[in-house]
């Protein structure tokens, strides 16, 4: 994958199959539908396939942004790592195309939109529906680690959502990193202030175990509708961070998803509760087959909370509801 010199045409397909075989895709099969978001290297857009109508998401990057931050490693990185991964609960790279200015990513599109807007929209998660989600994440957590790849950006608007079911998975592998033999630990700083785990904070190496830590903020705030650590200022978060300094107010969370995030929210990567585990949890081995849960039976579901203590109100990043 060459981001420098380009000599394929704009609708000639760039190989990246580890297969050898070669998709019929080119670039003129898909028109463009609408824009679905926007970064700092360019935009995704929703495009459909002319020849079968299927629905993809594009993503459209912008060589010169690429080259200017000197990211074409990292871009490099996330195409082929995404290529490579196959997995229920990860966000499937189709294929790749590049022209002489842009480099375009063609992806599963999420009908459902991505986690965040969900949150947003719902504030705290009934219990099963988090649990759906959560399961989903942790599975394709596990699959990544199994491969050796820590995601590092482990947050709602990373986790997509498809069909009736609002299957979860996992996307976004711009900071994704293979941790091997030779290189166990990184220094790189990434991710989402919210989701940063404290060793990152504090300039110490981290390893696969910081997504650990990220998936129990995630679980935290599908269920209280806030982060954990959010304090009055950036200052105070970062210290509430660094110092695992959380609370759980009594009544707001049921036994289960408390046992899970006091062991995946603690300061010292090696205590953290492996993904095993996580998954052997007898809180989500009761909820494996939530098929049947639908958004109107969610819409119809009772609150979690049990407490007579108002409610913590909802974080405010980027956006997020007003409470």
């Amino acid at each position: 994958m060459a981001f420098t010199e380009v000599t394929h045409s704009s609708n000639a397909a760039t190989s990246g199959a580890s297969n050898g075989k070669t998709p019929s895709y080119t670039l003129s099969q898909f028109t463009v539908q609408e824009e679905l978001g926007s970064g700092s290297f360019g935009v995704v857009q929703k495009v459909i396939n002319q020849e079968t109508g299927e629905a993809c998401a594009m993503k459209v990057l912008e060589k010169a942004q690429v080259l200017q931050l000197s990211m074409q490693a990292q871009l490099k990185r996330e195409v082929l790592t995404q290529l490579r991964v196959k997995h229920r609960n990860l966000v499937r790279l189709h294929y790749y195309f590049e022209d002489a200015s842009r480099i375009y990513c063609l992806l599963e599109f999420a009908d459902r939109g991505h986690l965040f807007s969900y949150l947003k929209e719902h504030g705290s998660l009934p219990e099963p529906r988090a649990a759906s989600f959560f399961r989903d994440t942790a599975c394709g957590l596990d699959y990544l680690h199994g491969l050796s790849i820590a995601h590092r950006d482990l947050k709602p608007e990373n986790i997509l959502l498809f069909g009736e079911a609002l299957l979860a998975k996992l996307g976004d592998f711009g900071w994704c990193v293979e941790v091997t033999e030779s290189e166990p630990t990184r220094k790189t700083f990434c991710g989402t202030l919210d989701y940063v785990a404290p060793e990152m904070l504090l300039g110490e190496p981290h390893d696969k175990r910081i997504d650990l830590w990220a998936l129990g903020v995630l679980l935290f705030e599908m269920l209280m509708a806030r982060a954990p650590f959010t304090g009055e200022s950036k200052k105070e978060t970062v210290k509430n961070i660094c110092e695992a300094n959380f609370e759980l107010p009594a009544g707001f969370m049921a036994r289960g998803p408390e046992e899970l995030v006091n062991g995946l929210l603690v300061k010292r990567q090696e205590v953290r509760l492996p993904l095993e585990q996580v998954l052997r949890h007898p809180w989500l081995r009761a909820r494996e087959d939530l098929s049947s849960w639908s958004s109107d039976a969610e819409r119809r579901a009772p609150e979690l909370v049990v407490s007579n203590a108002p409610r913590p109100k909802v974080r405010s990043r980027r956006g997020y509801g007003a409470g």
